[in-house]
């Protein structure tokens, strides 16, 4: 585009100064020292544009709209939301691509040994037993096809042609959004789990189902759930973590590292909590009025001497409650703001990864759009040991 300055009267006026400074040069030093304002080649001069490319330009008249504003060379972006999902828990990759089911064998005991005296007769012992059960979960697809038009990649040469725009290769970017809407939709599957479309009873299990307030599912040695239960600091109320001292927010932890190693079988390795928590809550809370550790420090030290092990802390939406801001996640994995301990071992829960991320061959069209479709094989989460996870709830 090019802007025509000849009718501007502020620019007729600066073009009149120009020539009364030239006069004014010619009287005090001779015209020898005066510039030559006069057009030459035909009312044009050369020069070159922003990246060093010769350009011609007529003298007073008009000035190339490249040369009154640059684009900064830094493209930008939307802020991406983290998936904490792959952060928590590990993948599982060993099953083949074309499954359309897959599971995993629980081996069960049953049995207690018998203390008995020692005598001439055969005496009376109990049996021990195992049992062999089988676990199915469907496999689903996550896709999404992103489309570049030839116009669109004709459009795109022209502004880094001219020098208007940051390098930028449009199919990619395209792409790049595509893997951030099948992450999100994977995150959300491994948390909530979600009904396949055109599948009856065709539904992947997600973390929140295998989550209870029973005491019957989550309590006993061979538990079918997790524990969830509303934190409270006892007596009649059940204050929020705002209101909160830190004594009492260790206390409402310590309910969650009593269950997961209640047996004494298993260890917390993860603690997931919201943002707003992880900051407002614990790492800028200090432990007490005479301790100025930082309570989120304080929490790891003790799981790392209790334990054995280091205590992960993953921040993640999925334990806010409702929709966050600048996305279209509906959470409500508890309904309510939560925090949750596990012990996310591979053998324990795990990812099924049934095809990772792949594009397929693009297709061109006869107007020479090209298609590109982009894909993964998931059967969500599978989770072999449910009372490995607590989850202590209404916390804001």
């Amino acid at each position: 585009m090019i802007k025509d300055f000849s009718q501007n009267p502020i620019a007729r006026g600066v073009i009149a100064l120009a020539h009364k400074i030239n006069d004014a040069i010619g009287e005090a030093h001779g015209e020898r020292y005066k510039f030559d304002l006069k057009p030459r080649h035909n009312g044009t001069f050369k020069t070159k544009n922003l990246r060093g490319e010769p350009m011609e330009v007529r003298i007073n008249a008009i000035v190339p709209s490249e040369e009154i504003f640059t684009i900064s060379q830094e493209l930008v972006r939307q802020a991406d939301e983290p998936f904490a999902a792959r952060e928590v828990f590990e993948e599982d990759t060993s099953f083949h691509p074309g499954s359309r089911e897959v599971g995993f064998d629980v081996l069960s005991e049953t049995g207690e040994a018998s203390l008995v005296a020692i005598t001439d007769e055969e005496p009376a012992i109990g049996t021990g037993n195992v049992r062999l059960d089988r676990n199915f979960q469907p496999v689903c697809k996550i896709a999404q096809a992103v489309s570049i038009t030839r116009d669109e990649i004709q459009y795109m040469e022209l502004r880094q042609d001219r020098g208007l725009s940051p390098l930028v290769d449009l199919m990619t970017e395209k792409l790049n959004v595509a893997k951030k809407n099948i992450d999100r939709v994977h995150d959300r599957l491994i948390w909530k789990g979600a009904e396949i479309k055109g599948v009856a009873g065709g539904r992947i299990l997600g973390v929140a189902d295998f989550m209870s307030t029973n005491p019957a599912e989550y309590g006993g040695n061979a538990a079918s759930r997790g524990k969830v239960e509303t934190v409270a600091n006892g007596g009649g109320g059940q204050p929020e973590w705002s209101t909160k001292t830190s004594d009492e927010i260790i206390a409402d932890l310590a309910k969650g590292f009593a269950y997961i190693n209640r047996n004494n079988t298993y260890k917390a390795t993860h603690f997931v909590l919201p943002p707003s928590i992880l900051t407002g809550r614990l790492a800028f809370k200090r432990t007490s009025d005479v301790d100025s550790t930082p309570l989120i420090e304080w929490i790891q030290r003790a799981a790392r001497l209790a334990l054995g092990n280091e205590l992960k802390i993953v921040a993640s939406n999925a334990m806010e409650k409702g929709t966050i801001d600048g996305t279209t996640r509906p959470v409500n994995l508890f309904a309510d703001t939560a925090f949750m301990l596990l012990d996310s071992k591979k053998q324990y829960q795990a990812i099924a990864t049934i095809e990772p991320l792949v594009m397929l061959a693009p297709e061109v069209n006869k107007f020479g759009t090209i298609t590109q479709v982009m894909q993964m094989k998931t059967s969500g989460i599978m989770v072999k040991h449910p009372s490995t996870m607590y989850a202590g709830v209404k916390i804001a």
